[in-house]
């Protein structure tokens, strides 16, 4: 089966090692905040391995540091060869736009 060589073909995924890297803590702390609930189970692939994707990684940087650090999900996108500066930055936008679709309006009337 021929390899694509285009990484931009599929959306990235990120490994829990790499959810680690972008939130500073360890692997052992996103397993236990998964088992606890406080995270939510991410996606498996087909080899039963958790894989997150932009929008998980952004939701779990909210839920953890309580804030977004885009700069670290750029530099692990970078590792993974991910180098095309606008089509990360589309990602993180679709991404945060997803999101945002997603969050209840709170109305302020009385």
């Amino acid at each position: 089966m021929p390899q694509d060589d285009n990484p931009y073909s599929s959306p990235p995924y990120f490994s829990r090692s790499d959810v680690a890297k972008i939130l500073n803590c360890s692997v052992l702390t996103i397993r236990n905040q998964e088992s606890k609930g406080n995270f939510p189970a991410p996606q498996r692939a087909a080899n039963n391995y958790r894989i997150y994707t932009i929008s998980d990684v952004i939701n779990l940087q909210y839920i953890y540091l309580k804030s977004h650090n885009f700069n670290a999900i750029l530099s692990i996108l970078w590792d993974k060869g991910y180098t095309d500066p606008d089509q990360c930055r589309n990602w993180i936008v679709a991404a945060i736009e997803e999101q945002a679709k997603s969050q209840p309006v709170v109305s302020a009337t009385s």
